[in-house]
């Protein structure tokens, strides 16, 4: 058996350095051609909150961790023809990529049809665009978000007295999640003879659109028991107002998002000033994720939903101390990002130096065996931050079983693709997911209280409504295009589950 000694290694590493000066003094294309990176564009639609700004930071953080990623951030600054401006400006430069969170969603749906056309696929995510003409839809379901905020509050109608008055502050008019919040938000209000909205404001996310309307709503009515608020900062603005007219402790407040940031919403259910929040994730780090996998050419879904659950005192440490841990390790990555960035500094300085001091062979051979060196230092720091990643993901992994939302996805993703075929049995789907009947029923059972049949009809109709308020096909189409057998029977299924007919709802979406 061969030993190599320490004499030996050096011996090899001058020698290897020799080769190293051959090369460069005799080889007119010395460097080696730097590889080509991935151009990933980023239209965001403003930065006025730390909702966004997390977005932003979980969109760096993952790219970071790829060394062949270049992404670039446009920010439009809430103005829809600047972003207009700025999708432009990356289809000119040809991104591989691009991912716009759009401002509003009519404006955008043309412009996002001509990157796809020019052959850029494009990630809508957050908000949509009037059509379903991108590539890849991720963020979370708004309106089950507006259903969780309903639920949370027809839950005390037990323990209350009398009926229960809310006020709705709504986001921007024209944005999506806005619409689908108030949308899912009144679906469950309306079940229930005891709720009722006795007034709605149309805000614009900032908390500055909130103050006047409340203060006059709450002048000539003082006896109202919830604020639903379809954002964070809106709600600890309307508890603002409440303070000044000395009803903050009657009056419960609820929010969305659920920053785990000061005078975030799990802050703002710790501190007792909002009585719930209903947490919304960014969805940066997953865009970017979703990306590379289009760009790989790997099998994606076309609406890719996120996780959300409702914070309230039960739970806000639990989460709060989950999302500290994972602040803990991305601020970890961040610093060990930074002394790698450093360490690659120094190794191009020392690769430049040399090739400018080639007439000292000496000099020549201690730099190449510190090329060496750095070159190890640096693979140690990169296995450490792939160790750290790895764990980042496996706490996500985590989460997402506790959900369900892995297979919650591929169960909606087979169901999709078969979404036209009445005749897709449920063997078939269990087949698929590698389930017998029996297990499969249980499953759904389990996880959302309905039968498989119940849930498959559900997506279907989920689908139905989206044809219907985005495309320009008849009931008759949408009907047979969901897999239902009849128009007669989508109209009739329709109706027992939104309260509307599919005519009336697309007359007036």
């Amino acid at each position: 058996m061969l030993i190599y000694r320490k004499p030996d290694i050096v011996r090899f590493s001058f020698m290897l350095a020799s080769l190293m000066l051959t090369g460069l003094l005799f080889s007119c294309t010395g460097l080696r051609k730097e590889k080509d990176k991935i151009k990933i564009g980023f239209s965001q639609g403003m930065t006025t909150d730390d909702w966004r700004k997390q977005m932003n930071k979980s969109m760096r953080l993952e790219a970071s961790l790829h060394d062949d990623v270049d992404l670039a951030i446009l920010d439009a600054d809430d103005d829809v023809e600047k972003q207009l401006t700025d999708i432009e400006t990356l289809i000119r430069n040809r991104s591989d990529i691009i991912i716009v969170s759009p401002i509003q969603s009519r404006p955008l749906t043309a412009v996002v049809e001509k990157s796809v056309k020019a052959g850029i696929p494009v990630i809508v995510i957050d908000r949509k665009i009037e059509n379903e003409r991108y590539t890849a839809y991720i963020g979370a379901d708004n309106i089950e978000v507006g259903r969780n905020a309903g639920r949370y509050i027809a839950s005390v109608i037990p323990h209350h007295e009398g009926g229960i008055r809310i006020v709705e502050i709504k986001g921007l008019k024209g944005s999506s999640p806005a619409y689908e919040r108030s949308l899912g938000f009144r679906q469950i209000v309306n079940r229930f003879e005891k709720l009722k909205v006795v007034a709605s404001i149309d805000g614009n996310w900032e908390s500055e659109s909130v103050k006047a309307p409340l203060r006059n709503i709450l002048k000539q009515d003082k006896d109202i028991d919830y604020v639903f608020c379809h954002n964070d900062r809106m709600a600890l603005s309307a508890w603002e107002v409440a303070r000044e007219k000395g009803v903050e402790n009657k009056i419960k407040f609820i929010g969305v998002d659920g920053l785990n940031t000061r005078n975030g919403g799990i802050q703002l259910v710790q501190d007792k000033v909002l009585q719930a929040t209903i947490f919304y994730p960014t969805g940066g780090n997953e865009a970017i994720k979703l990306a590379l996998k289009i760009l790989n050419k790997d099998p994606v879904s076309k609406n890719n939903i996120l996780g959300t659950t409702v914070i309230d005192s039960v739970n806000a440490d639990i989460m709060k101390n989950q999302l500290d841990k994972i602040d803990l390790q991305q601020a970890s990555i961040e610093n060990q990002l930074h002394k790698l960035s450093e360490q690659e500094k120094k190794y191009a300085t020392q690769t430049n130096l040399i090739k400018i001091l080639t007439f000292s062979l000496v000099l020549i051979l201690s730099l190449a065996l510190y090329s060496i060196y750095s070159t190890y230092v640096i693979s140690k720091k990169k296995k450490l931050l792939e160790l750290q990643s790895e764990k980042i993901t496996l706490q996500q992994n985590e989460i997402e079983k506790i959900t369900g939302q892995e297979f919650r996805t591929r169960l909606d993703t087979i169901i999709e693709q078969h979404l036209d075929n009445p005749q897709f049995t449920v063997e078939e789907l269990a087949q698929r997911l590698n389930l017998s009947r029996v297990q499969l029923y249980r499953k759904i059972k389990g996880m959302f209280g309905i039968s498989v049949n119940e849930y498959i009809s559900g997506i279907r109709l989920e689908k139905s409504r989206e044809m219907l308020r985005k495309t320009s096909l008849n009931i008759a189409e949408v009907a047979y295009a969901c897999g239902f057998s009849s128009p007669n029977y989508f109209s009739t299924s329709f109706k027992n589950k939104y309260g509307i007919t599919p005519k009336e709802y697309k007359n007036n979406p």
